[in-house]
């Protein structure tokens, strides 16, 4: 569970980006994820006003914004088609459709979560994430950097033509996985 003092409702990117420096603020995405750990936070930083909920498919990528859900990314047909309903396999499992409903790709991204069906389905493809501030960084590298006080925009992923697949060991249907692989 989680306590908060003040929500903010951001109207711009450097908005969110200067609130994000400061200590004991948090940037919200579906704010699924924050009921996972015990901790205060003083503004909860907001972005669902800036527009960052879409799929925009060009001739070389797809662009995810931060604040498309899980259930979009799942059930896109642009996605759906091109990779032959990869996201959709690696999505499906995910608790169930009221949390994927809620749940956003920024956030699911963000947080870095070992257990994460996202990023273990991105991971197998050429993909980027792109900062407010640090700009468009590989996944690979951004998993590997030091936390970042930076807001999450986009997700990029690049169309190469490969093949991928998704597999993941549940003990139930909905639980988390022990075992999630992604190959390309």
């Amino acid at each position: 569970m989680f306590t908060l003092k003040n929500h903010v409702m951001v109207k711009s990117l450097d908005e969110a980006y200067e609130l994000a420096q400061e200590k004991g603020n948090v940037i919200l995405g579906g704010n699924l994820w924050l009921k996972m750990g015990n901790r205060k936070i003083e503004n909860a930083i907001d972005l669902s006003a800036l527009d960052l909920d879409t799929i925009v498919e060009d001739e070389s990528s797809f662009t995810i914004g931060a604040m498309t859900t899980l259930r979009d990314m799942e059930t896109n047909e642009g996605l759906d088609t091109y990779f032959e309903g990869y996201f959709k396999k690696a999505l499906e499992g995910i608790v169930g459709v009221q949390f994927r409903n809620g749940a956003t790709m920024g956030g699911s991204v963000a947080s870095k979560l070992g257990f994460s069906d996202v990023i273990t389905s991105l991971l197998a493809l050429d993909t980027y994430v792109e900062f407010a501030h640090e700009g468009v960084i590989s996944l690979s590298d951004f998993l590997t950097m030091k936390a970042l006080k930076d807001v999450l925009v986009r997700i990029i992923i690049k169309k190469d033509g490969r093949r991928v697949a998704y597999e993941a060991v549940q003990k139930s249907a909905t639980d988390f996985p022990i075992l999630a692989s992604a190959v390309s």
